[in-house]
């Protein structure tokens, strides 16, 4: 039933004070789908960094699921063998920073395929819309940017706290 105030027109709706006004989750997967789109895309042409990617995912989730917990070990064991793991766990963070890097144009070209394919269909309707679309992707292609970065200086780290305990 909607509701009217005094002069006929609807009334804004109470908010319950714990009920939150919108799912940020739902929003944030709503928001992600044009991304995803453009993976779906990478894949039926058969974009090659995409095959390239999906092919190292299994030895890169080894690889870091590994990397740190060595590290850990190797510091606590110290000596030759210590060092021996230690070197060991940074070749495996190494793997997965390069996963990292090898990711970054796989992500940009998916925000990329979907800005692409949303100006076709006609879906963004004015250039208010492609401008907020394209920054909406491009900050999703931020985000890997970031996780790149991050990856490299967490292995640059590992490279110091090596040269440090020689």
């Amino acid at each position: 039933a909607e509701r009217r105030n005094d002069d006929g027109n609807e009334a804004a709706q109470p908010q319950h004070p714990i009920e939150p006004q919108h799912d940020d989750h739902e929003r944030h997967r709503r928001d992600k789908r044009p991304h995803e789109i453009g993976h779906a895309i990478q894949h039926a042409e058969g974009y090659k960094a995409l095959t390239i990617r999906n092919s190292l995912v299994p030895v890169v989730n080894i690889a870091s699921n590994l990397a740190w917990p060595m590290a850990l070990i190797g510091l606590l064991i110290g000596s030759m063998t210590g060092t021996m793991i230690f070197d060991i766990a940074i070749i495996l963070y190494a793997v997965a920073v390069l996963f990292q890097v090898i990711t970054l144009p796989v992500e940009l070209n998916a925000s990329s395929r979907a800005i692409q394919q949303l100006n076709g269909l006609g879906i963004l309707s004015d250039g208010e819309e492609q401008s907020q679309a394209k920054r909406m992707l491009g900050a999703a292609a931020l985000t890997y940017i970031a996780a790149a970065a991050v990856a490299v200086v967490n292995l640059l780290r590992l490279i110091l706290i090596r040269n440090n305990n020689d």
